[in-house]
C-alpha cells in the first residue's frame, strides 16, 4: 500500500519508517519457538560478565522467536547490566502487560518498580507494532493500522504517548540500583536469578562464603539448587537443607538479627547464617569444605602454583564449560609485581576464553572493589579491569596471583 504524504505527520513518518522495516523483518518468516540451545548461549554470555554481546544475542532470539516471558525477561536483564535502559525498561513494560500472571512478570517489575503499575498498551510490540494501542487495535498489523483513518490516528497518538514517556530513547536513569528480592522471601531460581551475584554481600565470616554462594548464583543450575534449599516456615522462620543433608537448619528472626550478617538479598543471608551453623566447630573451614556443603558433592582442589598450565586450563576450562561452581584463592604477598587482585581473597571464576587463555574473576566486594591496572600492557592482553568488581586475567599469571582453585559439580 502506498502512504500519502497527507497522511504522513513528520512524528509518524520518522517512526513508521522503523516499524515498517521490523514489520517486513518479522513478516519475512514465521515465528518459531525459541531456541534452548541458543537461548542458554545467550544467558552463558551473561554470567561472564558479558552484557552486550548477550542483550545482543537475546535480541536476535528475540526477532525470530514467539514472545516468552522467560526470552523477554532474560534480555531485559542483559540490556540494563549493558546500560541500555530504555530497552530493557521496554522489554519489562511487554512481560508485565502480556504474561502478567507469570513469575518473569513479577520480576520485572522488580527491574523496573514504575513498570508494575503500566498499562498493557505501555508494552513494547514484538512485530514492530508501537505500543500505546487501543485494546480494539492491539492485534492489528502495521499494515492494517495503516489501512484506515481511526488505525493512522491511532499509531500517531501511540507514538506520541511513546516520545513524552521517553520509551523511544530515554537517558539512563542515574543511580539506578539492582533490583533484588531481599526485601521478601521468594526464593524461586528466577529470583535469584535476577539477583545473581549483586545478592552477595561480603560479610566478616570469611570469602568462602561469599565466592561459593556467588558461584552458585550465577549459573542456572546454581540458581535451581539455592530455591530447593530454602524453605519459610510459618511462624517467620526459614529452614535451609543443604543437598544431600538430612537435616534442617532453622533460622530464626533473632539469629538474623544477631548474626552481624546482612546480605542485598535475604536468601544469600540465610545461606551465610545456615554456613557458619553447619560449618561451626571445624576451626578454619577450607573452600572445598565450602563448596562441598553447597553443592552435596566431593570438591576437587588443585594447587595452582604446583601445576603445570594445560592442567590448570583444563580444570578451570572443565568447570566452566559444565557449569559447576569454580573459585580461587588469592595469595597474601604478590612481592614485587603489580598489584592485580585484592591479597588472602577468595574470587568467584565465572568465565574462560579458551582463544586469549584469559580468566573471568570476580571478587565478592562487587560494586566496593579497588581497580587495578597492569603496567605496559595498553591492549589488555594479559589483564584486564572490569566493572562489579570483575577482571581478566591471562592463565600465564593467574599462578602468581592465585594459590588454589576449588570446583564442585552440581
Amino acid at each position: 500500500m502506498v502512504i500519502g504524504r497527507k497522511h504522513a505527520t513528520p512524528l509518524v513518518g520518522l517512526a513508521l519508517a522503523t516499524s515498517v522495516a521490523l514489520a517486513q523483518t518479522h513478516a519475512a518468516f514465521a515465528l518459531a519457538p525459541v531456541d534452548s540451545n541458543a537461548m542458554k548461549s545467550a544467558w552463558a554470555l551473561y554470567t561472564k560478565g558479558q552484557y552486550a554481546a548477550s542483550a545482543d544475542a537475546f535480541e536476535a532470539l528475540i526477532r525470530k522467536s514467539t514472545p516468552n516471558a522467560t526470552l523477554y525477561y532474560y534480555a531485559a536483564c542483559a540490556n540494563k547490566n549493558a546500560n541500555r535502559i530504555a530497552r530493557a525498561r521496554q522489554l519489562c513494560q511487554y512481560v508485565t502487560a502480556n504474561f502478567s500472571a507469570s513469575t518473569e512478570a513479577a520480576y520485572a517489575s522488580k527491574l523496573f518498580p514504575d513498570t508494575a503499575a503500566a498499562p498493557a498498551a505501555a508494552a513494547a510490540a514484538p512485530a514492530g507494532v508501537p505500543a500505546g494501542l487501543p485494546d480494539s487495535m492491539k492485534n492489528k498489523s502495521l499494515e492494517e493500522l495503516m489501512q484506515s483513518e481511526e488505525g493512522r490516528k491511532a499509531l500517531k497518538e501511540a507514538l506520541a504517548k511513546q516520545k513524552s514517556a521517553g520509551a523511544l530513547g530515554a537517558a539512563p536513569a542515574s543511580g539506578t540500583a539492582h533490583a533484588s528480592s531481599s526485601s521478601g522471601s521468594d526464593f524461586s531460581a528466577s529470583a535469584i536469578a535476577t539477583d545473581g551475584a549483586n545478592g552477595v554481600t561480603q560479610c566478616y565470616q570469611g570469602a568462602w562464603f561469599e565466592s561459593g554462594i556467588t558461584a552458585l548464583a550465577m549459573i542456572p543450575r546454581g540458581q535451581a539448587l539455592i530455591a530447593s534449599m530454602i524453605r519459610k516456615s510459618g511462624d517467620g522462620s526459614y529452614n535451609v537443607r543443604f543437598p544431600g543433608d538430612g537435616q534442617d537448619i532453622m533460622i530464626t528472626p533473632h539469629m538474623l538479627e544477631s548474626a552481624k550478617m546482612k546480605d542485598k538479598a535475604l536468601w544469600a543471608t540465610l545461606l551465610h547464617c545456615a554456613l557458619v551453623e553447619k560449618l561451626h566447630g571445624r576451626g578454619s573451614a577450607s573452600m572445598e569444605d565450602c563448596l562441598a556443603v553447597l553443592t552435596g558433592k566431593r570438591a576437587e582442589k588443585l594447587y595452582a602454583n604446583n601445576t603445570t598450565q594445560g592442567s590448570l586450563v583444563k580444570f578451570i576450562s572443565d568447570a566452566v564449560r559444565s557449569g559447576s561452581p569454580i573459585i580461587a584463592a588469592s595469595g597474601d604477598d604478590f612481592g614485587t609485581l603489580d598489584d592485580l587482585v585484592e591479597s588472602d581473597e577468595c574470587y568467584t571464576i565465572t568465565g574462560f576464553d579458551a582463544a586469549t587463555e584469559m580468566i573471568t574473576l570476580r571478587t565478592p566486594h562487587g560494586e566496593n572493589s579497588r581497580r587495578f591496572r597492569l603496567k605496559d600492557d595498553p591492549d589488555h592482553k594479559k589483564f584486564e579491569q572490569l566493572n562489579d568488581g570483575v577482571c581478566k586475567m591471562n592463565v600465564s599469571l593467574f599462578p602468581h596471583y592465585f594459590t588454589q582453585v576449588c570446583s564442585a559439580s552440581i
